[in-house]
Formats: structure tokens, sequence, C-alpha cells
């Protein structure tokens, strides 16, 4: 029986491939349009545009969120005591290459500024703290840089401005030959095209771009300019006028000539490309599998479920909850960046504690499942409460605590982790800043 069925299987699997490349030879030989050639071609283009606008959008949230720090309480009493942004723009600056500088300057900032003339010219505006949300943009050509400009208030008194100097040409880091980002008038912010240059304007040949854009209304889409297919998308202004990240692609590619001439050959390379694709594809559903969580470095809650189904020798591992405390405050007082730094110090200090016979899994936004392989109750106490000090002790702004609750691992994994959840509400309850054991 079972000799006979692979037997049947094989023989199925030959006729629906034969069949298989039999009508996909006679589609290509009699129903192939052009059209449809370049169909699939500027679709693949649409898709590299789509992702150098990602690639741009996420450096521009970036930004705007780095702005925010001018509504924070750090940026409001700087000049009574600056030592806290300067330490957070410190932690912000560090490995990174988009930002050159952050820093905050008066209102009447004297020579504090290369332009001071600048920001002054917008104290009238910025009287008003119903501006406040306003920012201003600088373009600054001969250095390659945007400079994005916010008002800092205290009580409702203009004091200052946020001053954020931007590495244009990283907003494009990413972008793929020929794409260029530049605005409604022509200017180019950035570019990886050869003939077309970095802030300045488009010249020549290029300028009916302009002319075409300012024509439609749509978001995205593509435009045939001769020589050239001009494949845009709008996108999130980066100064006052409309962006768009466009890819120039030389018409002829669209459709190539000896398309005819590897008609034949494509035939009988069917059948060793769906192979190869039925590959790619095992390969990219394995790669989605992984258990490290990517911002803390430690293991995540898909690797914990796991764990959870294996047998674990009984009364050999003690689980603890940790939690930090107010993590939602630092968020809304410093921003999400340092609420993620916050998390990945956290990590380190839990990694720095445990043992290879351990395990530590950041299981939700700013909670935390650590295993300690012990039988002893003392030892893992003395482990989560040497973790609970090590964070309290920390000098680094913004200094947080953490609270923890801990079980002793039975017959059960997840009932042991919730058991050692209710011990951690019971360690906020009483107080924050402490380890809780079972009784």
């Amino acid at each position: 029986m079972l000799l006979h069925y692979n037997r049947l299987t094989n023989a199925s699997i030959n006729i629906e491939i034969r069949s298989l490349l039999l009508v996909l030879a006679i589609i290509f030989i009699i129903n192939t349009p052009i059209s449809y050639i370049k169909r699939e071609k500027i679709e693949d283009h649409a898709q590299q545009v789509d992702a150098a606008y990602e690639s741009y959008k996420l450096r521009k949230n970036l930004i705007s969120s780095y702005l925010n720090l001018s509504h924070t309480i750090i940026a409001s009493h700087y000049f009574g005591n600056p030592i806290p942004f300067e330490n957070t723009v410190q932690q912000l600056l560090a490995e990174q290459s988009l930002f050159k500088s952050i820093r905050i300057i008066s209102n009447e900032p004297s020579h504090q500024f290369a332009n001071s003339e600048i920001p002054p010219s917008y104290n009238h505006f910025y009287k008003s703290p119903l501006n406040a949300q306003h920012t201003q943009t600088v373009f600054f050509p001969k250095k390659g840089l945007v400079t994005k400009i916010a008002p800092i208030y205290l009580e409702k008194k203009h004091t200052g401005y946020l001053l954020i100097d931007v590495n244009v040409s990283e907003m494009v880091a990413n972008f793929r030959h020929n794409t260029i980002l530049m605005n409604e008038d022509g200017f180019v912010y950035g570019s990886s095209h050869p003939n077309i240059a970095a802030f300045d304007s488009l010249k020549g040949e290029y300028q009916s771009i302009v002319e075409q854009l300012s024509r439609t209304r749509r978001e995205a889409g593509t435009m045939n300019l001769g020589e050239f297919t001009m494949v845009y998308k709008k996108a999130e202004p980066l100064g006052e006028k409309k962006t768009f990240v466009i890819l120039l692609v030389n018409s002829d590619t669209l459709t190539p000539n000896y398309f005819y001439a590897f008609l034949f050959l494509g035939a009988f390379a069917i059948g060793i490309s769906y192979y190869l694709y039925l590959v790619r594809h095992d390969k990219r559903e394995l790669s989605k599998i992984t258990y490290q969580d990517e911002l803390s470095g430690l293991y995540n809650r898909h690797y914990l479920k796991k764990v959870q189904k294996q047998t674990l020798k009984e009364n050999a591992y003690f689980v603890g909850m940790i939690d930090i405390d107010h993590f939602k405050l630092v968020n809304d007082t410093y921003g999400h960046d340092i609420g993620d730094q916050v998390i990945k110090r956290v990590s380190a200090m839990i990694k720095s504690r445990i043992r290879i016979s351990d395990y530590a899994f950041r299981v939700g936004g700013e909670e935390f499942v650590v295993m300690i392989k012990t039988d002893s109750k003392e030892v893992a106490h003395s482990i989560f409460e040497r973790i609970r000090k090590d964070i309290a002790n920390t000098n680094t702004v913004p200094k947080v605590t953490v609270s923890c609750g801990v079980s002793p691992v039975e017959h059960c994994l997840q009932q042991s982790i919730k058991s050692a959840d209710a011990l951690l509400y019971l360690a906020k309850n009483n107080g924050r800043n402490q380890v809780k054991d079972a009784a």
C-alpha cells in the first residue's frame, strides 16, 4: 500500500509539472503582450519606491520624535539645570549618524548659534503658546544639513529653541540607484542618480518632472517622460513644500529587446525556477522564526512558549516576573526613544546577573520573565535582589526601579509564572522597588 501510494504521488506530480509547463509555454507564446511585461517591471520599481519611502518616513518620524524633547521638563528647565538634557542628548547621539547635533539656545542667543539671526526672527510668532506645536525648517546646502527648530516654553513663557541638525545624506542613505528626494519646486534634498546633484534644483531634461508633478493629484503613480519613466510617491514634507520620492528609469529597459530570444529557454527554466521558489519560500518561513527580542537582546515570548512545552525537572527552577516601575511616566516624560534605552539598560543588568543555565525573556513592553536554575529559595531571592539593587543604584538618567515576584517552578511553568505575576502585583501594591517570594 505504501509503495503504491508513493508511485501515484510521483506520477501525479510529474503530470502536474508537465501540464504547468505546457500551459505556461502556450500563455507566453500566444498571449504575452508587451504591456504586461512593462507593468510587471513598473510594479517592481514601485516596490523600490515604496521601500525608499518607508526608509525616509522612518527617519522623518524619528526627527519628529526628537523634536518632542522641546515639550519635556528637562528642556523647559534647561537654562536652570542643563545637565539632564545634555546627558539625554549624549545618549541619543551615540552610535548614529542621522543627527549631527541636538542643542538648546536662548531666544536671544547672541553668538551661541552660527546663524543666530534665524531663530530670533521667530520670536514674535512664538510669543503665543498657541503656536508651540509649529516647527521651522532651515536648509544649509553647503553643509548638507537641515536644521529643525522647535520652541521651548517655561510656564507658557517662550524662553528658547530646540535645534536639531540633520545630515540630509542620511535621510536617503538606503535609497537604491536612480532615486531622488525632492520638493514640488524641483529642489533636490538627496539623490542616488548620477546626473542629479543633491541640494540643487533640477536642470535640463529633468525640469519636466516638476511640470508633470504639478498637474497630478495622485499620491503615487508612473509618468512616461520620453527617454525616461518616472515612478513617484508623495511623502511627508521635509520643509514647508510637498515632498516626493522619485525613481527615474530608462524607458528602453522596461521592454527588454532580448525577451523573445529567451522565450523558449524560459519554458525549460520554469520547472527549476518553481523548485527554487519553494526552497526560498521555505527559507523565508524559517527565517521568520526567531527566538530573540530585537530591542532587549533577551529571549522573546515565542521562546518562552517553547520552554513551557519542555519537561522541566520539578523543584529545579525558580521563576521571577520583573516589571519596571512607573515606566509609562518615563515614556511620557522623556519620550519612547529614552524608554527604549531604559529597557536596554535593564535587560543588560538582568543578563549580567544570571548564569548560562538560567533564562531571561522580555514578554511585554516593560515586563520580563527570568528563570533561575536552583532548588534554593534563598539563592533565587538573592539573585533577584541583586538585580533589583543594580537597577535602583544606577546613576544613569532617568533613574528607574523594578518590582519582582518570585515563585518556584513545580508542576507547570505556566502556572508558576501566574503565581510569580500575582506576587509581582503584591510588590507593586506594597510600594514597588522590592522582591516578593512565595510563602
